[in-house]
């Protein structure tokens, strides 16, 4: 008992700590929204537009992807964060070994990118997702396929960055639709190139 008591005392300051970090970070989050509200909420707003402008248009016209989602999510930090996301379906040889092109799997191609506010003062963060799933039968039994990727393609994608507020503009939002309807990748749309590398962290 006397040992469950000194544990709970030792948990106790580090706890008060981790929720006094928290609340500084809201409300440096806070403080950055309050002052960039008008540039944040435009450019989610003009994303939200463009996206149910996409999913409108013929089917024809959204091949491959069919359709794209957009979201807002809530989160503990208060920090008006927004998924954007789409998927297509690929039908190409994996990455096995010598013998890959004799057969062929069916992939889920997936682009997701998160949106937020973040603690720093001038800045919005972005957090981009980019991954092949593959389909298998709900009978299959096998565990090798988790690791097969489809041949032609590059590794999975994973890289957080932050854009300035002044810079939202409807040409980046433009961009990110062209991303996420397979049109081009990451690193040829124009927001991307124009980014500081120092405000680029790409993870493993």
């Amino acid at each position: 008992m006397e040992e469950a008591e000194k544990e709970g005392r030792s948990v106790e300051p580090g706890s008060s700590l981790q929720h006094e970090r928290t609340q500084h970070k809201k409300e440096r989050i806070l403080a950055n929204y309050i002052k960039y509200k008008q540039q944040y909420d435009d450019f989610i707003s003009r994303l939200h537009h463009l996206i149910d402008r996409v999913n409108s248009l013929p089917m024809i016209k959204r091949e491959p992807f069919g359709q794209m989602e957009a979201r807002a999510k809530d989160s503990k930090l208060n920090n008006h964060l927004n998924i954007f996301s789409s998927s297509r379906r690929l039908i190409r040889p994996g990455k096995t070994g010598l013998f890959s092109w004799f057969r062929k799997y069916h992939f889920k191609h997936i682009r997701v990118i998160y949106i937020h506010v973040p603690k720093e003062p001038g800045m919005a963060e972005m957090e981009i997702k980019e991954n092949y799933l593959i389909r298998t039968a709900l009978n299959s039994k096998s565990k090798t396929k988790k690791s097969i990727k489809p041949s032609g393609t590059s590794e999975k994608l994973h890289v957080l960055f932050y854009i300035g507020m002044d810079n939202l503009s409807n040409e980046v939002a433009l961009d990110i639709i062209d991303w996420l309807a397979f049109s081009r990748e990451l690193e040829e749309t124009t927001f991307f190139k124009n980014l500081n590398d120092q405000n680029i962290r790409y993870i493993s």
